[in-house]
């Protein structure tokens, strides 16, 4: 039986793949979640890819697929661009997934998810850390990275191939260095 924030991660996982986004950090918490996200900006995209975003999306429509119209496509493509639509699905998939599993009905989520424009690369890099130090705050954890439902510990894990780098954002060149960068900043700003 898998743990619901794992569960959660694997799906923020899956439709970050399928989206135009990247992860740069999440936290799993007991009755909540942060993520933080960066979408390419909307442009044109092959016919190929759009099939292979939407047969991640739709691994059963192959056939329904087929027979989408020009304006089904376009509707789709742009979808891949968009932060709600994201939610979306991985809101729904989590609630159909735990409801399942729990034997339970109804509404799971509270509310509406709550997003806010991050401007530049240092508004992105302190949310991070907002996000990354949230089970420190909590009493969960002594250290950031010891926290298993959060980006921090896969970064420590070297399991973040599929996220954002480190290394668009601090340290340069080495993801190494740029660990060591965000940790530095991270332990600063925790006083950890």
């Amino acid at each position: 039986d898998m743990l619901p924030q794992r569960k959660l991660v694997e799906m923020l996982k899956h439709y970050a793949k399928a989206y135009f986004c990247e992860v740069a950090s999440f936290c799993v918490m007991g009755n909540h979640y942060h993520v933080v996200l960066r979408f390419e900006e909307p442009g044109p995209v092959s016919p190929e890819e759009l099939l292979r975003r939407a047969k991640r999306l739709y691994p059963k429509s192959g056939k329904l697929l087929k027979a989408w119209s020009k304006e089904q496509w376009e509707r789709f493509r742009v979808r891949l661009f968009d932060l709600s639509e994201l939610m979306r699905n991985l809101q729904a998939a989590f609630a159909r997934w735990y409801n399942r599993a729990h034997e339970r009905r109804g509404r799971f989520w509270a509310e509406r998810f709550k997003s806010t424009l991050l401007e530049d690369g240092e508004a992105v890099l302190d949310c991070m850390l907002y996000v990354d130090l949230n089970p420190v705050r909590a009493g969960l954890v002594q250290r950031p990275e010891d926290y298993d439902g959060s980006s921090c510990f896969l970064r420590h894990a070297k399991a973040d191939r599929w996220m954002l780098k480190l290394t668009d954002l601090v340290g340069g060149g080495a993801r190494k260095q740029a660990m060591r960068e965000y940790r530095a900043l991270l332990y600063h700003r925790g006083n950890v």
